[in-house]
């Protein structure tokens, strides 16, 4: 038969809490990591429309202070005389 030492005993309960810790930080690690990645996806896709609603206003500001500023531009046609 086997004969275990109350050291021994302690060394393996020490040895099974760590390990049982290690696996139970990986999986929540997992978890945080899925879900991080989740609100990751969502927040670029919001970034995108809101890039895409800056560039029309860019566009829309550059269209205004050219008709202000540029003696050339011409909003309407000119009539015929």
């Amino acid at each position: 038969m086997f004969r275990f030492n109350i050291r021994e005993v302690l060394w393996l309960t020490l040895v099974i809490g760590l390990a049982i810790g290690w696996w139970l930080s990986a999986r929540h690690w997992t978890s945080n990591n899925r879900l991080l990645t989740e609100k990751n996806t969502e927040f670029q896709r919001v970034a995108g429309l809101a890039n895409e609603r800056v560039k029309l206003a860019n566009m829309q500001a550059d269209k205004a202070w050219s008709a202000a500023n540029d003696p050339f531009y011409l909003p309407r046609p000119v009539d015929a005389l």
